[in-house]
C-alpha cells in the first residue's frame, strides 16, 4: 500500500502502529483527493479527516476526564467511521487508475515504479479493507465493488 513508508524509511524498519499508517495515509489521499487542510479543500497542509479525528479524539478525553464515559463512546464510533475515508479514497483511486475504459494507459496517478500488478495488488488491498463497511450498507454496491 502506499502509505508503507513513514519519514521515508520502510515501515518495517521502524516501529509503526495501524493508528500511524491511517493518519499517514489520510495524509497521502488529502493530497489525491484535495481534502487537506482545515476546510477540506486544498492539496496541502494536515488532511482534513486527521483534523477531525484529533478533535473527536480531544472531546472524547474530556468527557472521560468528566466521568462521562458512556458519552463519549459516540466519539469513538464517529473516529471509526472517519478512519474509513482514506480508505474509501484509496479505494476510489485505484478502481479509477485500473478502470481501462476511463484511464487506458494506466497513467493517472502513477509514479515511475507503478506496474499493472502493483496497481491491482494496491487497489485490491484497499477494497478488502473497506468492503465489510460497504457490505453493511449495501451488499449490491459491495458486490460491483468485489467483482471490479
Amino acid at each position: 500500500l502506499e502509505g508503507r513508508t513513514v519519514n521515508g524509511a520502510p515501515m518495517e524498519a521502524q516501529e509503526t502502529n495501524w493508528g500511524e499508517f491511517l493518519y499517514n495515509l489520510a495524509e497521502l489521499r488529502c493530497i489525491d483527493f484535495r481534502t487537506c487542510g482545515r476546510n477540506g479543500d486544498s492539496h496541502v497542509g494536515t488532511s482534513f479527516v486527521n483534523w477531525q479525528i484529533m478533535n473527536e479524539f480531544a472531546e472524547g478525553q474530556q468527557r472521560i476526564y468528566n466521568k462521562a464515559c458512556k458519552r463519549a463512546e459516540s466519539h469513538l464510533i464517529r473516529i471509526w467511521d472517519l478512519m474509513s475515508v482514506p480508505l474509501i479514497q484509496g479505494t476510489l483511486k485505484y478502481a479509477h487508475i485500473n478502470d481501462e475504459k476511463v484511464n487506458p494507459q494506466g497513467k493517472a496517478w502513477m509514479s515511475m515504479d507503478d506496474t499493472r500488478e502493483k496497481r491491482n495488488a494496491e487497489g485490491a488491498s484497499f477494497a478488502a479493507a473497506i468492503l465489510p463497511r460497504i457490505h453493511a450498507c449495501s451488499p449490491d454496491d459491495a458486490e460491483v465493488l468485489y467483482e471490479s
